[in-house]
């Protein structure tokens, strides 16, 4: 599946279909994919797991791309009030409750692109946020990330 979907992105980035095209595809394709099995443990199974997520982790960022939005919005309203009351920077500390590397480092990089949070340490399961105020910060612990990184978790350890 790798191998076809490396061909398919080299005709489609190529523009045009010839027989010397064709077959430079199939030797490129088979020959990054023999490396990727090789030297970056690519397999039948990892593959499996990726398209049976896709779908879980396309929700994910369109999550995330909603938040960040809403963020920028927050962001800009807290500069531009005309007191700055609002503005009151906390460090807060809490427990992630995710068992995978990658999870909590999708979480802690979630966190950190999302205007007005930054994750500034991540120790075991315990993230350090810096946030803006009271409303990031609540946000950044209890926000949705959280629940769907555990949804993708489950299928992970599967």
């Amino acid at each position: 599946m790798f191998t076809i979907g490396l061909f398919a992105l080299w005709l489609i980035l190529n523009g045009r279909i010839t027989l010397e095209l064709v077959l430079i595809g199939i030797v490129l394709s088979l020959l990054l994919s023999t490396f990727a099995v090789r030297f970056c443990g690519w397999s039948v199974r990892y593959e499996t797991l990726v398209l049976r997520l896709s779908g879980k982790l396309l929700a994910y960022f369109a999550l995330l791309l909603k938040e960040i939005i809403k963020a920028n919005l927050d962001v800009i309203r807290v500069i531009l009030s005309p007191s700055l009351k609002e503005l009151k920077p906390r460090l807060v500390f809490f427990d992630c409750k995710l068992e995978t590397d990658i999870c909590k480092t999708m979480l802690a990089n979630s966190i950190t692109i999302t205007p007005g949070t930054i994750t500034v340490g991540m120790y075991d399961s315990t993230l350090c946020v810096h946030a803006l105020n009271e409303n990031f910060a609540a946000g950044a612990k209890d926000g949705p990330f959280l629940p769907r990184l555990e949804k993708i978790e489950k299928e992970l350890i599967k």
